[in-house]
């Protein structure tokens, strides 16, 4: 228990904190929108990605114990339930390239300790209790997306509950040891991290695109986040049960599939109502099915590199490279037709579709 409300705290941090607060606080307050915050979003990459390579570098290096890495997730967390609360009283635009890289330096830090101490849940089950998990982190998020209207509230909220989760479990006599059980996947570490580095750019233009324009918001998020939540969680609990099942190739297949008719319906049909709700539901199931991927698919992928090292290069390029590359992409892309617009997407998700279903 200890370990599942830490990994789902910081995800839910994660995931509201600079999307739905953080950019929030600094377009009401400064008139910056994302468009604008080019350098301290760079930075906050940057330092993200550096700091989560450099992590699982020294996890490695010192052969930290799992124990101890829990605990050093549990002090950080806590320290971002601070920053979060103090980003409240920011109003002084000059903060904001600093806050941003410390932001990014304490999520790359324990983005890699949470996943990390994932090894501790029996290999068997660990999928099971990742959809469990990430089905709590979604719905929770998209009901502080969609029904929090106060950017301050949801830095609130995320700071003080982080901030009691961090200090719960670092009082926890929990054990936290590596599990005995083995797991094989064979599947290669540039293969996945680079599938899933894929995925996420989609992901983010895709869901960037459809918050920014107001015929796509309209039909595929506006008045349905709690609906959207629910998507999002029965869909990670059914792709966790199918990873414990051993039905990895199934998990990767129904994801693009998945993808790719979300972009066919938003390509082929008019923008509307039974076309964005049906194709918002084949994109939250893609997103949960590749989410789950996100927290197990490191302990057994083969390599002969470190589990810490595998984890943190591979939270570099799929969370810090892929998702600002994707936002990037939609940014430059916002005044293209919507055929064109879907159709670069789908064909990439088509040709991974065709690659994976060669090789295997």
């Amino acid at each position: 228990m200890p370990l599942a409300s830490l990994i789902s705290a910081n995800f839910i941090f994660y995931i509201t904190f600079v999307q739905f607060s953080l950019l929030g606080m600094v377009e009401k307050r400064f008139g910056l929108s994302i468009e604008s915050l080019g350098l301290p979003l760079g930075l906050m990459a940057l330092t993200g990605a550096s700091l989560s390579i450099l992590t699982g570098y020294l996890l490695d290096r010192y052969s930290i114990s799992l124990r101890k890495v829990f605990n050093l997730a549990c002090f950080l967390s806590i320290l971002q339930g601070f920053a979060a609360v103090y980003s409240i009283t920011i109003y002084d635009h000059r903060l904001l390239t600093p806050f941003f890289i410390a932001i990014g330096l304490l999520m790359g830090i324990n983005g890699v300790l949470v996943v990390r101490v994932v090894e501790a849940w029996p290999a068997k089950k660990r999928g099971t209790a990742a959809g469990w998990i990430m089905a709590v982190v979604y719905l929770a998020a998209n009901l502080m997306g969609g029904f929090i209207t106060m950017p301050e509230r949801i830095a609130l909220i995320n700071g003080i509950v982080t901030v009691i989760i961090g200090s719960l479990c670092l009082s926890s006599k929990a054990d936290i040891h590596p599990s005995a059980d083995p797991c094989e996947f064979h599947g290669g570490y540039l293969k996945i991290v680079l599938f899933l580095a894929a995925l996420v750019a989609i992901d983010s233009f895709v869901f960037h695109l459809e918050i920014k324009r107001e015929e796509l918001y309209r039909h595929t998020w506006e008045g349905r986040w709690f609906w959207n939540g629910v998507v999002h969680a029965v869909s990670a609990i059914f792709a966790g049960l199918l990873w414990d099942r051993r039905m990895e190739r199934t998990i990767f297949l129904f994801t693009l599939s998945a993808f790719a008719l979300s972009l066919a319906l938003l390509i082929l049909f008019p923008i509307g109502f039974f076309t964005g709700l049906i194709s918002t539901v084949f994109y939250n199931t893609a997103v949960s099915f590749y989410g789950i991927l996100m927290l197990i698919v490191w302990f057994s992928v083969d390599s002969r590199i470190g589990t810490g090292f595998k984890i943190g290069a591979g939270m570099a390029v799929v969370g810090w490279v892929a998702s600002p590359a994707g936002i990037a992409v939609a940014m430059e892309s916002m005044s293209v037709p919507i055929p064109a617009l879907f159709s670069g997407p789908l064909i990439l998700i088509m040709s991974l579709f065709l690659i994976k279903l060669k090789k295997d």
